[in-house]
């Protein structure tokens, strides 16, 4: 078990036993590259005593590639295990191929892992015909070693990942990666040759009918020579072309390697929450490739795609000694962060002043019974394992600002907010008008909207603001150049101060104008505009209050798409998030937590067994990072 089968045939061919041309007769069929780095793998475990069997699928009806693979023989397994398992004597690990089906009787192979890859020849070959092969191996995981299953992470192709947990059951997984064995075909170079399998992930949230959108494209070369440039096709669930791109390896791909690139596909026009790309290789180094492997990218397609324009709120007051150094970070934030935003200033929470409103007395409730400042929240979500959506930050630094408005815009704007301003002269009045995402027309009974006539900047010299003289110990430099008064509210137009009830249409559209409100003689009128937002109201769970979108004026060609599009915070994810075989949100890492949401934002119990639709799981690792990932639940 020790020497591959590779190995052997090399020695054999140097003492002139072999030829050249039967060395190289031997492929490798997986979805895991030959080689990777341990910043690549995935560890799959239980964490307790417990039987592991993980297996790969060879499916001649879903593979051309195993289609002409039929007659061919599976010589042995290669398989790779995060540590030692020396079971040998109690049959506890082996290698296993299942035909037919993961239910049928299994060739078995009993043998002693060690750690790494690991080359198991058969005793006697099982031969490819027309039903799948399932291609894999156990091990009795003991309680305290590295879990030992291992995916390459990479990666998302169907038959890639299957896993029977403590003998539970057999599950497919499509979110963990590709698990990193081969089968060893024999005499298998005419079949392999110029074979890709194509794969995609990390698509938006949602995507427009016919739009181009980015993701990561995995890419597996099935073949045994590297390649340098891949011409590749996505077409619809009818077979009809959507988009031809191209992308190159420098280098080149070694043989069986794999990688993962950025690249771009086109939605289909179909719309629904799980629509099909198929993705399949177009050529290979200008070469037609041959038929192979087709996989699908599950897409959320939606003509409702808005752009989002987040909600800023700062709570403050002219007598809060700490504010002032908040204020900086945030601002530097989000002018780093260079995101179309509204902003609004609430002085409530520790003393009011000559600049506290109604409405910020009101919105006190969401600090869940205490109050403080400074403090800040973006489009009211809740991130964490805060139980509200407020946040303060004493840490002399722009990144947790940051992190928050990148967590928040990970989020699918549900609501398109326009807005435009009507009177004149002395007083500005205003119409907005929008609609509301098809996901949330079963709850708009229960949505409200806000609009405030605000001024901003504000001089910092105009209302006294208290921890500016002196500046406190370790205060920026710049601190009084950059201060000044944001988003002070003039005018609150709703005439409820949490937001007026919003009436839509049954088609989610809606419209509501506001009468003037005259200017006072000591604003300034070139500073003032109209922000309005869409928003949940509900005082008994804090988690059900949220913004859908917010708008002004200057964003409204943003809006309706003509504007510039702010940078995307669709970083590959760190864990991959998916669907265990009770149905529940689960991920692969050891040490993260999990809360899931709805796209409308409600959460739900990370235990709950999941119903089909789309879901937001948001992770915490044991480092303190966080981050967010789409689950769309079959």
């Amino acid at each position: 078990m020790r020497y591959s089968a590779l190995i052997i045939k090399a020695m054999l061919a140097a003492y002139g036993l072999l030829s050249a041309a039967t060395v190289s007769a031997t492929g490798y069929y997986g979805f895991a590259p030959n080689e990777c780095p341990e910043s690549e793998i995935n560890a799959i475990g239980t964490g307790a005593n417990a039987f592991m069997e993980a297996a790969i699928r060879l499916d001649p009806q879903a593979d051309a590639l195993v289609a002409r693979l039929a007659g061919r023989s599976i010589s042995g397994v290669r398989c790779y295990l995060r540590a030692d398992y020396k079971q040998k004597s109690k049959g506890f690990s082996c290698v296993k191929i299942y035909r037919g089906s993961l239910d049928a009787e299994p060739v078995v192979k009993t043998v002693n892992f060690t750690a790494g890859w690991n080359e198991v020849i058969l005793d006697e070959p099982v031969v490819i015909g027309d039903e799948p092969v399932y291609v894999g191996y156990q091990v009795f995981e003991t309680q305290g070693v590295p879990y030992p299953l291992a995916t390459y992470r990479n990666a998302s192709f169907p038959g890639a990942c299957l896993i029977n947990p403590k003998t539970s059951g057999w599950q497919e997984y499509t979110n963990r990666g590709a698990l990193m064995v081969q089968a060893i075909v024999e005499g298998a170079d005419e079949e392999f040759a110029h074979c890709v399998a194509v794969g995609a992930g990390n698509a938006p949230l949602i995507v427009a009918p016919g739009a181009e959108f980015d993701c990561t494209l995995f890419v597996h070369n099935q073949g045994a020579q590297p390649l340098t440039e891949l011409e590749y096709s996505c077409l619809d669930s009818e077979g009809t072309v959507l988009h031809v791109g191209s992308v190159s390896f420098g280098e080149g791909l070694a043989a069986y390697g794999s990688a993962a690139v950025q690249a771009t596909l086109v939605a289909p026009m179909e719309e629904g929450s799980s629509v099909p790309v198929l993705l399949r290789a177009k050529s290979i180094d200008g070469v037609p490739a041959n038929e192979s492997l087709t996989s699908a990218l599950p897409l959320y397609v939606s003509a409702d795609v808005f752009s989002r324009v987040p909600l800023v709120e700062e709570f403050t007051g002219l007598s809060c000694q700490n504010c002032p150094f908040m204020f900086y970070y945030l601002d530097k934030a989000l002018e780093e962060a260079n995101i179309p935003h509204v902003y609004v200033a609430h002085h409530a929470g520790f003393v009011n002043d000559e600049l506290t409103m109604p409405c910020d007395e009101a919105m006190l409730y969401l600090f869940g019974g205490s109050t403080f400042n400074p403090a800040a929240m973006y489009d009211r979500r809740v991130f964490g394992s805060d139980a509200t959506p407020i946040m303060g930050a004493n840490e002399p630094s722009t990144q947790p600002y940051l992190d928050r408005i990148s967590e928040s815009m990970r989020f699918p704007a549900l609501a398109k907010v326009l807005v435009d301003e009507t009177g004149g002269g002395g007083s500005i009045g205003c119409r907005i008008y929008g609609k509301i995402s098809k996901a949330m027309l079963d709850r708009k009974d229960g949505l409200y909207i806000s609009a405030y006539l605000v001024e901003d900047p504000v001089p910092a010299d105009k209302y006294r603001q208290i921890g500016l003289d002196p500046l406190p110990d370790g205060a920026p430099d710049d601190l009084l150049d950059r201060f000044c008064h944001r988003g002070v509210i003039r005018h609150v137009y709703n005439s409820d101060p949490l937001g007026d009830m919003l009436s839509i249409d049954a088609d989610g559209n809606f419209e509501v104008s506001f009468p003037e409100a005259a200017l006072a003689s000591d604003w300034d009128a070139s500073k003032c505009s109209v922000i309005a937002a869409v928003h949940k109201v509900d005082q008994e769970n804090l988690k059900e209050n949220y913004v859908l979108n917010a708008g002004a004026k200057r964003w409204n060609d943003y809006a309706n798409g003509a504007g510039i599009c702010p940078p995307s915070y669709d970083s590959p994810d760190r864990v991959r998030v998916y669907v265990d075989a009770n149905g529940r949100a689960a991920c692969d890492s050891e040490s993260a937590s999990l809360r899931v949401f709805t796209t409308g934002g409600a959460e739900i119990s990370a235990s709950s067994r999941l119903n089909t639709g789309l879901y937001i799981v948001e992770y915490r690792l044991a480092d303190g990072s966080r981050g967010t990932s789409k689950l769309l639940v079959h």
